[in-house]
């Protein structure tokens, strides 16, 4: 069996604008079963996402892209930036990394791991 090549995954920040398509992601079944828990509206999305699009948070957000087509979220943040977050999985540095897709046509077709790897 030939190896299958990885999808191309681009990656872009988060602006305001994108809190729509993101309130739509996070209402999938498949992302409130991991990321989601809760249903959110977009006023909670732009409450909890507008500090970070801002730069006033020290998380970042991108949105990734394949073929200029969202289909998925990324964030990443120090842990340190988050000392309860740091407390909890008894660490005293490095990087945390969060992502979704969102876009159910991407899920299962190898775009998770191509988003680790761009």
């Amino acid at each position: 069996m030939a190896a299958q090549t990885p999808p191309v995954v681009d990656f872009r920040p988060v602006t305001e604008a994108d809190f729509p398509l993101m309130t739509g992601w996070l209402a999938q079944p498949h992302v409130r079963t991991f990321y989601q828990k809760e249903p959110i509206s977009l006023d909670e999305v732009a409450a909890k996402y507008g500090g970070r699009v801002r730069g006033e948070d020290p998380t970042r957000c991108h949105l990734a892209l394949s073929a200029g087509r969202p289909f998925g979220y990324l964030q990443c943040y120090r842990n340190l930036d988050w000392p309860d977050w740091a407390e909890e999985i008894a660490v005293d540095g490095g990087l945390s990394i969060d992502l979704y897709i969102g876009d159910p046509a991407f899920v299962s077709r190898g775009y998770g791991r191509a988003m680790l790897a761009g």
